[in-house]
């Protein structure tokens, strides 16, 4: 096995965006890097002190280094019908997947009534406008990431079941035809 300190070396302007810079954020996660029109995008998992609540913002750079954090929420499921009026607590850990011109974001969302997240699935074509399509995965599942094509037809994913539970080492395959409906479920 190769030393990853002789392969990889963080850049010297160390672009982290960190905590400290955004009054009242106490916790900040750099999931997910895409690029989309030649910027790089993340989407942070920002958490804070005072509501002890997470939510989701879109950061963009034209360089990677730099970041524009956008000034509200990119994933809200307030004011949705039963069940994502439930699951809108803490919208944090995004995995986007693009597929063709679409972004598939897979994000554990935790509840008010259980004890762990489930995972939404949405989508978005230019990080502006986020729409729901489905709840994909259980409570107990954080970590839903989706492969970039079919395969044979299919669409496949990887979960990390059993969250909470001290179980953060199992990791499952599944498939699906429409990004919905999931099954098949194998162990890795």
């Amino acid at each position: 096995m190769k030393d990853a300190t002789k392969l990889l070396k963080r850049h010297p302007a160390n672009p982290i965006i960190d905590p400290k810079d955004h009054p009242g954020v106490y916790t900040i996660f750099n999931p997910s890097p895409v690029m989309y029109k030649g910027k790089t995008v993340l989407l942070l998992s920002m958490t804070y002190w005072k509501a002890r609540t997470a939510e989701t913002r879109v950061a963009t750079s034209d360089d990677g280094i730099h970041f524009a954090i956008a000034d509200k929420p990119f994933i809200n499921l307030e004011g949705l019908p039963y069940p994502y009026n439930i699951v809108n607590l803490n919208v944090i850990d995004n995995r986007v997947t693009p597929i063709g011109d679409t972004f598939y974001i897979a994000t554990p969302v935790s509840t008010d009534r259980y004890d762990t997240a489930v995972t939404v699935l949405g989508k978005t074509k230019d990080f502006k406008k986020y729409e729901v399509i489905d709840i994909i995965a259980l409570p107990r599942n954080r970590g839903v990431s989706l492969f970039p094509r079919k395969i044979g037809g299919k669409y496949y994913r990887l979960d990390r079941p059993g969250a909470g539970t001290g179980c953060y080492g199992s990791i499952w395959l599944g498939s699906s035809t429409d990004l919905i409906h999931w099954g098949e479920f194998r162990p890795l």
